[in-house]
C-alpha cells in the first residue's frame, strides 16, 4: 500500500490494492485531509462519496460477477483527493475499462444505490477512461 498525504498540497494519493477494509481506510484519510486543510464542514459528504466510489472500484476490480460481469482484471484501485480553493475532488481508478452505470434499486436491493448517491452529494460527477482501465470522479463544492 502506497500512500502520499501532502498536507502543503492538500492532496491524498492512496493505493488500496491490497489494503484490508479498502472503503474504511480511504474514508479516514480523506476525512483527515479534508480537516487538515480547513473542511472539516465537508467531512461527512467526502467520506460518503469515497466509500461509494472505493467500494463499486473494488468490487470492479475483483471482476465481482454480480457487478460487471466478470469483465474487470485483478488489479490496482487508486484513491486520489484534492482539496482546492472550490471543494474538494474526489476520483478513483480501476482496472475495468466499463463505466459506472445509474440504476434504480429495487425496494429489497442491497446494492444498486452508491452512483444515485455519489451524483445527489456531489456538485458534479463522471468518469474517463484511462489506458489501464477507467477512473470515476466527484467534486463536492464549497458552500457559497
Amino acid at each position: 500500500m502506497l500512500t502520499t498525504l501532502a498536507p502543503e498540497t492538500c492532496r491524498l494519493e492512496l493505493e488500496l490494492g491490497a489494503a484490508p477494509m479498502p472503503a474504511r481506510l480511504g474514508r479516514a484519510l480523506t476525512a483527515e485531509l479534508c480537516r487538515q486543510c480547513g473542511l472539516g464542514d465537508l467531512v461527512p459528504t467526502a467520506e460518503l462519496v469515497v466509500s461509494e466510489l472505493v467500494t463499486n472500484a473494488v468490487e470492479h476490480a475483483a471482476g465481482g460477477p454480480g457487478r460487471n460481469g466478470g469483465r474487470g482484471r485483478p488489479g490496482r484501485v487508486t484513491l486520489t483527493v484534492s482539496v482546492t480553493r472550490r471543494g474538494v475532488s474526489i476520483e478513483v481508478a480501476d482496472p475495468d475499462p466499463q463505466g459506472p452505470a445509474v440504476r434504480v434499486a429495487g425496494p429489497w436491493d442491497e446494492g444498486g444505490r452508491g452512483t444515485l448517491l455519489v451524483a445527489a452529494h456531489s456538485s458534479s460527477w463522471g468518469w474517463r477512461p484511462r489506458p489501464d482501465g477507467k477512473s470515476v470522479w466527484a467534486e463536492l463544492a464549497l458552500a457559497s
